[in-house]
């Protein structure tokens, strides 16, 4: 992950000098501290996925939006826009109770090595309990539990890593990173954290072009639109960078 801090700031740049780009918000935050990595790592099991750490250490968060002006693929709402939102390190390992997955949030609990539930991240039997008092007790859901959002590029969607629970709770995050539809979709990809950066800057963030890595996502409107308008916004564009 060299340079990795220049090469965001030389995007910032490039797409501030592009006639047709309109850069509404750019800002790359300062690295995170050795403690803040350090609990996040914690919270990890220990292993963060690779080049994790390298990332943060020279940039705390990054959030871009843009928008184009070229009339004749332009539709007049976000399909428009650029949206990137790297989260900072100790939000992406942070309690996504209620956000991402909904149910009592028992993290402190120990849990037995038999009768898990993979789809869940926890303890079968208690899993149905909960879901079978989600008329009392509010809505359950633990499908998303494993999911740790880092991109939340628009609200309803995100890219994540994903770290099973369950097991006594001591899994440690893959590499490889997914896309998310909150609440609805998992999308594991076959990019690895440092792959999905790189895209992401050829990208600029156009809206939900993330879909183009995902095998079920291929015939989306937003996967067709990302491969239709980016060779008309940016000439460079390189869409064998962009397959599932």
């Amino acid at each position: 992950m060299e340079n990795i801090r220049e090469r965001l700031e030389t995007l910032i740049t490039t797409l501030k000098n592009t006639p047709h780009i309109n850069v509404r918000n750019a800002v790359i935050g300062d690295g995170a501290s050795s403690a803040e990595i350090g609990r996040a790592k914690r919270a990890a099991n220990g292993r963060l996925p690779t080049d994790v750490e390298a990332f943060y250490r020279s940039v705390g968060w990054f959030k871009l939006e843009w928008k184009h002006t070229v009339k004749e693929i332009a539709e007049g709402d976000m399909c428009d826009q650029g949206f990137i939102n790297i989260l900072p390190i100790e939000e992406v390992w942070g309690n996504w109770a209620g956000i991402i997955w909904f149910g009592p949030d028992d993290e402190s609990e120990e849990e037995e090595e038999e009768d898990k539930d993979p789809s869940y991240g926890g303890d079968k039997g208690k899993n149905k309990a909960a879901e079978d008092d989600a008329s009392e007790s509010g809505y359950v859901d633990y499908s998303f539990r494993p999911v740790r959002p880092f991109d939340t590029f628009v609200p309803e969607a995100c890219m994540a890593f994903l770290q099973p629970v369950g097991k006594g709770r001591k899994a440690q995050p893959a590499d490889q990173v997914a896309f998310h539809y909150c609440g609805e979709e998992l999308c594991k990809t076959r990019y690895t954290f440092a792959e999905y950066i790189d895209r992401l800057i050829a990208s600029r963030g156009m809206f939900y072009w993330c879909e183009s890595l995902c095998v079920d996502r291929q015939d989306s409107a937003q996967t067709m639109e990302f491969r239709r308008k980016m060779p008309v916004l940016f000439p460079d564009y390189d869409d064998s960078l962009f397959q599932p």
